[in-house]
């Protein structure tokens, strides 16, 4: 079964949207923030924003445009990095903190957070995933994730440990 639809993309970078516009498959691309995104209310059935927010200073703002721009019932898929846990705050601050001098993040998430805003742009939470597991230290998580028992040790302490998750996926549905 086939699905329908169109992909549509968005970048404030037109170096990304030069890039986009040389893959096949979209219906459209613009160039536009999130702060104020270049479309009609209720535009979209499914928005997908994926490790975005954590870049955006407004991000209070980027989400009620999210939110203006879905259709009721409309789905928004959004991924942020879970940086507020006691883990990342531990690499970022102590461990490697060259991380926190040259990052462009601006948004450090934990789930409670990140819904709290979620729930003031009008947005219900359907669903919260976590992602991987925070291992403090870059090195030693690019080696444990390069191995099979590497990613089974993480899996396991992401199960034992979901407050510690490296990333959080939140299934949104408009009200």
């Amino acid at each position: 079964m086939k699905a329908e639809g169109s992909l549509f993309g968005m970048d404030y970078n037109i170096d990304r949207l030069a890039k986009a516009r040389m893959s096949e498959g979209y219906a459209g691309l613009a160039n536009g923030s999130l702060i104020s995104a270049p479309f009609r209310d209720e535009t979209w059935d499914v928005i997908l924003c994926n490790h975005v927010l954590e870049h955006i200073q407004e991000d209070e703002k980027a989400l009620n445009e999210l939110s203006r721009v879905l259709r009721q019932n409309g789905l928004l898929i959004l991924g942020v990095p879970n940086e507020g846990c006691m883990l990342a705050r531990l690499r970022n601050h102590i461990i490697q903190p060259k991380i926190s001098a040259t990052t462009d993040h601006v948004n450090f998430y934990i789930e409670d957070s990140i819904i709290s805003k979620i729930i003031k742009a009008k947005l219900s939470v359907v669903k919260v995933e976590t992602e991987g597991f925070f291992v403090p230290h870059l090195r030693i998580s690019g080696f444990l994730g390069a191995r099979r028992w590497g990613r089974t040790v993480t899996a396991l302490m992401k199960n034992l440990f979901p407050s510690q998750a490296a990333g959080l996926t939140i299934i949104c549905r408009k009200k």
